[in-house]
């Protein structure tokens, strides 16, 4: 029997957005800010080091870089370099994948609905979908990280689940094996986007790769007919 619906969870950074540009300048403005008010000596990450963790949980990846904090000051520099990349965002810094925009309106076109799955802090990746424009292609909730019920992409795509009627298909998208890992975990398909950020060891072996943002709708429609 086919499903009554099928569900997209699209993870954002690396997979919608590219950042790229954004995050040593965000981080670097964030650590001075940061410094003024906290004697401590820092190695500054480089863009490479940021964007080799990019897809993890904010938490993991400012415990990897400065693991010298303790919680309190932890999250605080979170705080604010998470504020220096919204105000990047807002300034529409950063880029979408090329023909991602159109690629989503044709998804929502085809009656497909489409869910925000990212391991970013909320009020930036609402940032992005806002700024560029994407919010209205898809559909509340809006989940993320809370470090309580929810405390890793895992924990999204589950929370997604059970909003969602047993007959339904959902499926993930995304560039990272956090991505991958989400889906394999919640018994799901996985449409892995090898021109984001995750390395042919991470998702090289999916099924299912769109090389493109545009050959979604096409990959998302030879699932349907692999699995149904």
């Amino acid at each position: 029997m086919p499903p009554k619906k099928i569900y997209l969870a699209f993870d954002v950074d690396g997979t919608i957005y590219d950042p790229q540009n954004i995050l040593a300048p965000a981080f670097q403005e964030g650590l001075e800010s940061f410094q003024k008010k906290y004697d401590y000596n820092f190695h500054f990450p480089t863009k490479d080091e940021i964007v080799s963790l990019l897809g993890k949980p904010f938490t993991e990846i400012f415990k990897k870089f400065f693991p010298q904090l303790d919680k309190k000051p932890a999250q605080e520099l979170i705080s604010l370099c998470t504020q220096r990349l919204i105000k990047k965002v807002n300034q529409k810094k950063g880029s979408l994948y090329q023909k991602a925009k159109v690629t989503l309106e044709t998804l929502q076109q085809n009656n497909y609905s489409l869910f925000m799955a990212s391991n970013g802090k909320i009020e930036y990746t609402m940032a992005i979908l806002k700024t560029f424009g994407l919010i209205k292609f898809f559909s509340p909730p809006f989940l993320a990280i809370d470090n309580k019920n929810i405390k890793n992409k895992t924990d999204i795509i589950r929370s997604y689940k059970k909003i969602i009627s047993p007959s339904d298909l959902l499926i993930m998208i995304g560039d990272r094996s956090t991505d991958k890992i989400a889906a394999q975990d919640n018994n799901l398909p996985f449409l892995a986007c090898s021109f984001g950020y995750g390395s042919p060891a991470e998702i090289g072996d999916s099924q299912w790769t769109a090389t493109k943002f545009s050959e979604i709708p096409e990959i998302i429609q030879k699932i349907e007919h692999d699995l149904l």
